[in-house]
């Protein structure tokens, strides 16, 4: 492995989607792994083609990426990926993805391609957003946390190359986190400055981060009680152990104090309340509005944290 330190200070989504070019040209392994993201049962996929869609003759802008043509079955197959580093990116939108997928089949088909695929590129957080809002405009997602993997498990200079790249997105979007929490912090100082919080990330199973989340004190919250607000979800939870199972009863005992917006689900014998509100975003008077809310709903529960510690003291 390499003992040079590699540091990239800046990565677009053409440097992660020309490198995926490279292992689809180079790597019959790295095809049959991409296959299988597909859900593409075969031994072999044999390269047709690669090609850059934004240096191709055709002038493609509006489908962006890059193409991989496979034959798979005794059929040709495009396979057309695109990455996606920011939640931001037009890109990004269901609707924008759903469009270019459309252009890009029936450009393919028209060619004498028998079927097109996509795949979209991300970090597993991004892409966990993106499966919340509804069905997916592309055929695969694959967590760039995978990809970074398998070049790390080469353990070869290039190997180490190639997941510093990636590395620099996913610690680009750890570096957003956090200005967005200090931005956070900041603005819950303010108004109330006996809230003290924390930056959590709590692991996926893949080991990336589920998002941007917070745990927050405060004197009046039961010291075996939890208050987390995840920004970008938009919810505020408090979660008390041991009172799921009596969820009924309590329920109709702190009904004068629980604020009716308030959802209960339950994890275990753990109860959790969630009050749902905008979710905070890095920039100005958005923050100040999301944190307002925010404040509101941390209040109400922790205005039940501390009826229920005096009901159990």
């Amino acid at each position: 492995m390499s003992s040079v330190s590699v540091r990239f200070d800046s990565v677009r989504p053409r440097d992660i989607e020309l490198l995926v070019l490279e292992e689809l040209t180079v790597s019959s392994t790295f095809r049959s792994w991409l296959c299988e993201a597909l859900a593409l049962e075969t031994e072999s996929a044999p390269l047709i083609r690669t090609r850059d869609s934004l240096g191709s003759e055709t002038g493609d802008s509006d489908q962006p990426g890059v193409e991989c043509g496979l034959e798979i079955d005794g059929e040709r197959l495009l396979v057309a990926v695109t990455a996606v580093l920011e939640a931001d990116d037009p890109r990004s939108r269901p609707g924008d993805r759903r469009e270019g997928s459309r252009t890009r089949r029936e450009r393919a088909l028209g060619e004498d391609w028998d079927d097109v695929r996509t795949v979209l590129l991300a970090p597993a957080a991004l892409i966990e957003r993106r499966d919340a809002d509804g069905t997916s405009p592309v055929d695969a997602t694959v967590a760039l946390e995978s990809i970074r993997d398998r070049f790390a498990a080469r353990e070869t200079d290039r190997g180490d190359f190639h997941t510093a790249l990636i590395e620099a997105v996913l610690d680009g979007g750890r570096r957003q986190d956090d200005a967005l929490v200090r931005e956070y912090r900041s603005a819950v100082a303010e108004r109330n400055p006996d809230i003290e919080l924390s930056l959590e990330r709590p692991p996926t199973a893949s080991g990336g981060d589920t998002g941007t989340t917070v745990e927050l004190e405060a004197a009046s919250l039961a010291p075996n009680h939890r208050l987390v607000h995840e920004l970008d979800a938009g919810t505020v939870d408090l979660s008390i152990p041991g009172a799921a199972p009596h969820l009924q009863a309590f329920a109709a005992r702190y009904v004068s104090v629980i604020p009716p917006s308030t959802s209960f689900l339950e994890s275990g014998e753990t109860l959790v309340l969630r009050q749902s509100l905008p979710a905070v975003d890095s920039g100005g008077a958005d923050v100040d509005a999301a944190v307002d809310a925010a404040l509101e709903s941390i209040q109400d529960l922790l205005a039940v944290s501390e009826r229920v510690q005096e009901r159990t003291a």
